[in-house]
């Protein structure tokens, strides 16, 4: 808490400033800031609610005005959840020390959810939680549309209001308080509205016994957390999730619950596709089964993420890594019962980061030494307690003598690893009791200890550092014949900044970066820039040594369609064979097969009517950048045009969507996902124009020049930017690059050699955008720039597609920075 808050009983029989009538009757709570007052008019019978706030505590009076506009916007609001401000006033300095601000609020008889939940656990059910979703995706909608944030949005600022005997709606009522606080609290912005919701309903779903619910909670709950708390509420990306970001489609979602249930009870046991592409991302396919079938083992980069060393895996959103991780756990083995010793080679532990995100959200350094370990204490309780629920699920179906002649002596020995005493009544001789001390005692002290760790009256021991996973690895593995041979492997998938912080990274890398021959770490991060290989002992890990990098979007660029397409035939196979009765079995059968001759097809583009030349299964694999769910959504968006399954049984031809049709929705997707890039939050205008100019620039050189490494002189096909230097750029043209290659509209190759044979990266534009400018895939020719025009081209998109675009033939670039030259 901070300081200046004088004691709240001090406050107590005084009357409100300019409302003698009303009297302060008694303390209701406190915040960081101040404290929260009920006040009471007895004539009237009448109360108000106060927060009074120290002036030391409120910013400037410029930033206090805007604070006020906030205030004004919330009150403008029309849900029934806002709790309005009436007024705000000062309270004089007379008996009391110091100056104060008093906001005085319409009165709500409840309490915060925050201590609702701790008074009433049982009452924390499904239903409570979905109707706490719905009034506040209601009020989000409603504030999204006004365009206003709450800012500071938590369990403290939600009341669950009393239930009145006279209401005939007996549902739970929720209020919200302290709208535009942040701008008083704050000097910078802080967690959206949305993430902030995430993190509520994490708390809430991790109270609930799921396991005792009914078949229709437990599917709800399936629903809330999956969909809901993992995908939709968390993802900023609207580019893989049309969910994400829309209060109004998250609702609708939830109202669907029933009518689903209903759906999927009446269904057979095992789920099966409605269509080729439903489920286009992995995280939405219900049963391990259905990924199961759905999987391919064609997967380019399989050997890479399979061998014994700590991988860095990247890639575009939706690129397949996080249905890699999932389909090689022991954990998804076992459930499709794939997992017999002779086929088992690793003991593959899948985890979700933001398991960490929620608990430990904005991470920064702990300025005090003794806290380091905190965050790191919550991983490692976390891994160990599913390495062990693991290890004993798969012992007990295949080698149960072994493990329950052991199992005494290894957890004793666990015991005395993390330094806890081990009890004395039955059962703690088991893994289970380990377990149970971890989910119910561990990560909730580590979680709580994050919150208040700035109060340095807390004591902050007995935590345990990354040392203790690797001894419980070593451990298992030397006690368990059955293991010996297996290594362990931890798939962290998701390790991605923004969410996951660069200090939280940094702390963490002390584990994820270790060398052990018992453990190896795989790590999945969205691209390049959103992970960082140092630590917060400044260590610096270096790649080939700590880790391989294998980037999914280069390695499928480079790859030329050679596996590509294998892969995909297969992927397609497996979608079409899923629904019974569909009338393709190939992908040939739906798009055909059209080998591309990228320089022929470069002389027809340049011309003033170029040709429809996007078609076939080869070009689908040339527009692969490891961006599959793209690839899905694509095919099945060449169906829907066609008129659907129905239309498709009547198509006798060969292929059943022709040529043209295929091309034009290649462009017109192209192009929507240009769309979508120019409608991303602050930055996507930037975006656009930046891509927008590189292409326009790339297709007049396709125009107008030939390139010089041919003897049959064909166009210049460029879609790479090559720098001749390491890069060096401003801040504000860094922050551009950072947004290009995180929404992977541009993808990073660090391994590239300029013509003056510097080691620079290059950077190569999204296959699928292609289409949009009229480009080939041809990987010959580069763009090659001096760190002023790539300055330039971010900062100032226009002023370089002027300055480097050519209009007619034998026109060079006023700099002459091209190059052309073979991989």
């Amino acid at each position: 808490m901070r300081k200046n808050l004088p004691n709240a009983a001090d406050f107590i029989g005084k009357p409100l400033p300019n409302y003698p009538d009303y009297k302060i009757e008694r303390h209701v709570g406190s915040g960081n800031n101040g404290h929260v007052f009920c006040a009471e008019n007895k004539r009237l019978s009448a109360r108000q609610a106060c927060k009074i706030v120290p002036i030391e505590n409120l910013p400037t009076e410029e930033k206090n005005r805007e604070w006020l506009q906030e205030v004004r916007k919330a009150n403008a609001l029309d849900h029934r959840a806002v709790v309005r401000c009436y007024d705000i006033t000062t309270w004089p300095a007379n008996d009391l020390p110091g100056n104060f601000v008093v906001f005085i609020y319409e009165y709500v008889p409840g309490v915060s959810l925050r201590n609702y939940i701790k008074q009433e656990k049982n009452e924390v059910t499904v239903g409570f939680i979905e109707e706490f979703l719905r009034t506040m995706l209601g009020l989000l909608y409603e504030m999204q549309s006004r365009d206003i944030e709450h800012g500071d949005l938590h369990d403290g600022n939600i009341i669950v209001a009393e239930k009145s005997m006279f209401h005939i709606d007996p549902r739970e009522q929720f209020r919200v308080i302290d709208f535009g606080v942040r701008a008083i609290t704050t000097s910078g912005p802080g967690d959206s509205d949305l993430l902030q919701l995430a993190r509520i309903l994490s708390d809430l779903l991790e109270r609930v016994d799921s396991q005792s619910a009914s078949g229709r909670d437990k599917y709800a709950y399936n629903v809330l957390r999956n969909e809901l708390l993992r995908r939709h509420l968390i993802e900023t990306d609207p580019l893989v999730d049309k969910i994400a970001q829309s209060p109004k489609a998250m609702y609708e979602r939830l109202q669907e619950i029933d009518a689903e249930y209903q759906r999927e009870k009446s269904a057979p046991f095992r789920k099966q596709l409605r269509h080729p592409f439903d489920y286009p991302n992995c995280e939405q396919i219900p049963e391990a089964h259905l990924l199961n079938s759905l999987y391919s083992k064609k997967f380019l980069g399989m050997d890479e993420i399979a061998s014994r060393s700590n991988l860095i895996l990247t890639g575009p959103r939706g690129c397949g890594k996080t249905t890699v991780f999932r389909a090689m756990s022991l954990e998804h083995l076992m459930l499709i019962n794939k997992d017999e010793p002779d086929s088992i080679d690793h003991i593959g532990i899948y985890y979700r980061s933001d398991d960490i995100y929620f608990p430990f959200a904005r991470y920064r350094h702990p300025e005090r030494s003794d806290g380091v370990n905190v965050v790191m204490h919550y991983v490692v309780v976390t891994l160990v307690a599913q390495l062990l629920d693991v290890v004993k699920k798969w012992a007990l179906r295949m080698f149960r003598s072994q493990f329950e002649n052991k199992e005494a002596e290894v957890v004793k020995e666990i015991w005395n690893l993390f330094d806890w005493e081990q009890p004395r009544e039955p059962g703690a001789d088991q893994f289970e009791r380990l377990i149970n001390r971890v989910q119910q005692k561990e990560r909730k002290r580590a979680a709580r200890k994050f919150r208040v760790m700035h109060d340095l009256s807390e004591p902050c021991d007995g935590y345990v550092g990354p040392d203790v996973l690797l001894r419980i690895c070593a451990l298992l593995r030397s006690r368990f014949d059955f293991l010996t041979n297996r290594p362990i492997y931890f798939f962290i998938d998701d390790y991605s900044e923004p969410k996951i912080t660069s200090d939280l990274q940094e702390n963490l890398n002390r584990l994820f970066m270790c060398r052990s021959a018992d453990c190896f770490f795989k790590i999945s991060t969205e691209s390049p820039v959103s992970y960082v290989t140092r630590d917060i002992d400044g260590k610096s890990y270096v790649e080939a040594r700590e880790f391989m990098l294998l980037n999914l979007g280069i390695l499928y660029i480079k790859d030329g369609g050679k596996n590509t397409l294998p892969f995909l035939e297969d992927l397609f196979a497996r979608r079409f064979t899923e629904v019974e009765g569909y009338p393709v079995v190939a992908l040939e059968q739906l798009i055909g097969s059209f080998p591309r001759n990228e320089n022929k097809w470069a002389r027809k583009i340049s011309s003033s009517s170029p040709p429809h030349n996007f078609y076939g299964k080869e070009t689908l694999a040339s527009l692969c950048s490891g961006d599959i769910h793209y690839m899905i959504r694509l095919v099945g968006r060449m169906v829907e045009e066609k008129g659907g399954a129905e239309v498709l049984k009547r198509v006798t031809d060969f292929p059943k969507i022709k040529p043209k049709e295929q091309h034009n929705v290649v462009r017109a997707a192209a192009g929507d996902f240009l769309e979508s890039v120019r409608m991303l939050p602050k930055v996507g205008q930037q975006l656009a124009d930046t891509v927008t100019a590189f292409g326009n620039v790339a297709r007049s050189y396709l125009r107008y020049r030939t390139s010089r490494n041919e003897k049959g002189k064909p166009p210049y096909q460029a879609s790479r930017i090559e720098p001749y230097e390491s890069l060096h750029l401003s801040e504000s043209a860094n922050g551009i690059l950072k947004e290009l290659l995180r929404y992977s509209v541009f993808l990073y190759d660090p391994r590239g050699k300029s013509r003056r044979g510097h080691v620079v990266p290059r950077l190569y534009l999204r296959r699928y955008l292609i289409p949009h400018f009229n480009l080939t895939f041809s990987q010959r020719d580069s763009i090659e720039l001096e760190n002023r025009d790539i300055e330039t081209l971010l900062t100032d998109p226009k002023g370089f597609e002027r300055k480097k675009r050519i209009k007619q033939s034998g026109e060079v670039d006023a700099t002459n920075d091209l190059f052309n030259g073979d991989i």
